[in-house]
């Protein structure tokens, strides 16, 4: 008898945006489309995901909400309000560093999806 592995690569789009929404019929970033803000449960669950199944999950990051210096203010074609733009007020250090420390944590292979993107 011949045993042939089956090997699979788990993926997940969209991990690291701060609101969920689809937010493309208003001209802003597609997003995650989980129509909420996301939680460190959400990052947990990545987590146990990977050691539940014994595989590296490969996260597509999407980046933009995670400019805690505007670094995109200015940067047409990149964000929805390129001068507008000011995620410096808006983002919760605290909150994303739980998140950055839960996916370094965790048996995850990190991919660019994009800055922003829809």
């Amino acid at each position: 008898m011949i045993k042939i592995p089956l090997s699979f690569i788990w993926e997940m789009d969209d991990v690291g945006w701060d609101n969920g929404d689809d937010l493309s019929i208003y001209g802003k970033a597609s997003r995650s489309g989980i129509p909420r803000y996301h939680t460190v449960e959400d990052y947990e669950f990545i987590n146990s995901l990977s050691k539940a199944t014994g595989k590296r999950v490969a996260a597509a990051l999407c980046l933009g909400d995670w400019d805690k210096e505007n670094f995109l203010r200015g940067a047409v074609g990149v964000t929805h309000d390129p001068y507008g733009w000011d995620r410096k007020s808006e983002i919760d250090i605290e909150k994303f560093t739980r998140y950055r420390d839960l996916l370094d944590a965790g048996h995850i292979d990190f991919i660019l999806h994009g800055i922003m993107h829809g």
